[in-house]
């Protein structure tokens, strides 16, 4: 709230992740190290998830309502187009399967359902959304 007192709220508020598998982590690690025994590397650890970090940007030329959905965007990667990429994302990004398909999840303790999965109902701010390609605009 400080920086909202003293800067107006950001324009953006950005969450990157990392993976610790990357090369460039591993080869700066000692033998028996661990990314998360490494604070110098790993910023941030919940023991939960990946390691991440968050930004706040204020920018000079506001982003514009119709914009936002040019460059900011929660979908899977085309596979066809993509390969990689979306390989990538199912590999890093995609958890599951969830729910009576695998009681060993982590959604789960002893068999009941503890993390409030799947969300409920969101009538006015998805969580994510996928493109609708098949629309025009005539």
């Amino acid at each position: 709230m400080t920086y909202v007192r003293n800067y107006e709220r950001p324009d953006l508020f950005v969450t990157f992740t990392c993976n610790p598998e990357w090369p460039e982590i591993k080869v700066e690690l000692l033998t028996g190290q661990r990314s998360f025994d490494r604070q110098d590397i790993i910023s941030r650890w919940q023991k939960r998830g990946l390691p991440h970090c968050r930004l706040l940007f204020w920018l000079e030329r506001k982003i514009q309502p119709d914009e936002i959905d040019s460059f900011i965007f929660a979908e899977l990667p085309n596979q066809q187009n993509d390969p990689i990429l979306y390989d990538i994302v199912n590999k890093n990004m995609v958890h599951g399967p969830c729910g009576e398909h695998n009681f060993n999840s982590t959604m789960y303790e002893k068999r009941y359902l503890h993390k409030k999965v799947p969300s409920t109902f969101r009538q006015r701010y998805p969580k994510r959304r996928g493109r609708i390609s098949s629309l025009s605009s005539s």
